[in-house]
């Protein structure tokens, strides 16, 4: 069992190796199943911006959906190389220490098994809380919002807008060549601009 031990430790540890420093972390195998938001310097942090995911009102994506990505994320090359390393490097140590075959596998086992989930675990919760993504203001253009706080002629409100995976929370104004001069609660809109961080609306069937 050594070798075995030995070999998963060296094929893990390389792989691993090239994973941490090649400056990727194994993401671009699994970049084509996520949907981020695209870089853009012209929604500032302080803005009043607010960035939500999917899954509150309005706005259904199937747990089917979810639970069939989560599950390609975890059954990921990424997490199976943690294992194999983790593994590997359990069982190599204890066998040197002359520890049972038994309980060494054992052992082996649930280190790598929770080295997988941990690496899971911390790149969804690093993925998820990134701050370094923004939004182009030319994503916002012409997709419908809806209002969540009335909007009236020369009177900003506040409207929400999906965005892949993300809900958008903005202040908006009625466009200067809208055909429609209030916009009340739950009302929908289509987003014609977006000039300061605020998005100018109309009607969505003119």
């Amino acid at each position: 069992m050594l070798t075995f031990y030995l070999c998963c430790l060296i094929f893990g540890g390389i792989l691993l190796g090239v994973s941490l420093f090649g400056g990727h972390d194994g993401d671009a195998a699994e970049h084509s199943a996520e949907l981020d938001m695209h870089d853009a310097p012209e929604l500032e942090a302080g803005s009043d911006i607010h960035i939500t995911q999917t899954g509150a009102i309005g706005h259904q994506i199937t747990q089917s959906h979810f639970g069939h990505k989560d599950a390609v994320k975890f059954v990921s090359f990424r997490n199976l190389i943690y294992f194999t390393a983790f593994f590997g490097l359990t069982g190599s140590i204890f066998t040197f220490l002359s520890v049972s075959a038994v309980f060494t596998f054992l052992a082996s086992s649930a280190v790598g098994a929770l080295s997988w989930f941990s690496g899971y675990k911390l790149f969804k919760y690093l993925k998820e809380s990134e701050t370094g993504k923004g939004i182009e203001t030319l994503d916002l253009k012409g997709k419908i919002c809806k209002v969540t706080l009335p909007v009236k002629q020369k009177q900003k409100g506040k409207i929400i807008v999906y965005l892949e995976e993300q809900i958008i929370e903005m202040q908006a104004k009625i466009s200067d060549s809208a055909q429609k001069n209030e916009f009340l609660l739950n009302e929908e809109a289509l987003i014609v601009d977006v000039k300061d961080n605020i998005a100018f609306i109309d009607l969505t069937n003119f």
